[in-house]
């Protein structure tokens, strides 16, 4: 009887599982829950750039190509060259997407009216798709999310997808249907909260508390000690009263006993109308606002009018 064990033949003559070459990468094969092979891909988004082409006496009408903004939306791009007659057939299912351009355009002007034309969609497209040229007829766009990438249909154009894969997550299962969850480690965050009064006369250092100066006097503590090294990510702010301009500024006083008032401000970003009941999310998430334990840390803010019923929240990412 042959003895032809997988675990027995060399390397070479060992094939991979079905589908292995269109699988994307950062996937796991599994049994779906409906008994079929599934490759189970880890999150990410997709970036994709398009080398544009020129037209050639209206040879790029009713060309098209698709893209794919995450599991529910997806767009049929279709150009349609001026003085030419409208035969573009839609797919069912897709977003129309039509892009006008003038007959012998050139790969710029291309490039610049799909870009042209994906802006001024609405809804997730909006609130996701970046659309950038570069001038020499490349359009790059992203904020799609785990779905297909963008596809020629049959514009010719040259189409490059980048996938980057997004958070720590971990293969679980969910009642009997295997995905890929958040978990694993990742960033570590956490909080500290103060508040005050800013009056127009003067900057003010947040205060994160109170101390007893003496028995009769309150002196405000305007100075965080920091217990792990962390990165400030953003300072979040909300007032009773409306402001104007408002300048946040973070600090790391080099001395247990120097002030806010003395220090030099790491940077500052400004709110250029920090208007009553809104929540602003100032972000500084750069090396320079490191900190280590033992640090400190101050915030503090400059506003053009008085500044009532000031709420901050720093949020800071562990390092």
């Amino acid at each position: 009887m042959a003895s032809n064990f997988h675990s027995e033949l060399p390397n070479d003559q060992l094939h991979n599982p079905k589908d292995y070459s269109k699988a994307n990468n950062s996937s796991a094969l599994t049994k779906s829950d409906s008994g079929a092979l599934d490759w189970v891909t880890s999150p990410y988004g997709t970036s994709t750039t398009i080398t544009c082409g020129e037209d050639v006496a209206g040879g790029l009408h009713e060309k098209t190509f698709y893209i794919y903004l995450d599991s529910l939306n997806k767009a049929e791009c279709y150009l349609q060259v001026t003085g030419e007659p409208a035969t573009h057939v839609p797919t069912s299912g897709y977003l129309q997407v039509g892009i006008a351009i003038a007959a012998n355009a050139t790969a710029i002007k291309v490039a610049d009216e799909i870009k042209a034309n994906l802006d001024t969609q609405t809804g997730a497209w909006a609130l996701a798709l970046v659309t950038t040229v570069n001038g020499s007829g490349k359009i790059t766009f992203s904020g799609m999310t785990d779905s297909p990438d963008t596809l020629d249909g049959d514009t010719n154009f040259f189409f490059e997808n980048t996938k980057t894969y997004t958070g720590t997550t971990v293969l679980t299962s969910t009642a009997g249907d295997i995905g890929w969850l958040p978990g694993g480690g990742g960033d570590e965050y956490f909080v500290i909260n103060g508040g005050g009064y800013v009056a127009t006369t003067a900057e003010m250092a947040v205060s994160w508390g109170m101390s007893t100066g003496d028995s009769s006097q309150f002196t405000y503590v305007t100075t965080f000690l920091i217990p792990i090294g962390c990165r400030v990510v953003n300072v979040i702010s909300q007032s009773q009263s409306t402001a104007g301009s408002t300048d946040i500024s973070v600090y790391k006083p080099t001395a247990y006993a120097q002030l806010v008032s003395t220090s030099t401000p790491l940077g500052t970003v400004n709110v250029a109308n920090h208007v009553s009941s809104v929540v602003y999310t100032s972000t500084f998430d750069s090396a320079t606002y490191d900190f280590a334990a033992g640090d400190r840390l101050g915030v503090s803010v400059d506003s053009t009018t008085n500044l009532h019923g000031l709420s901050i929240t720093v949020l800071l990412k562990k390092i």
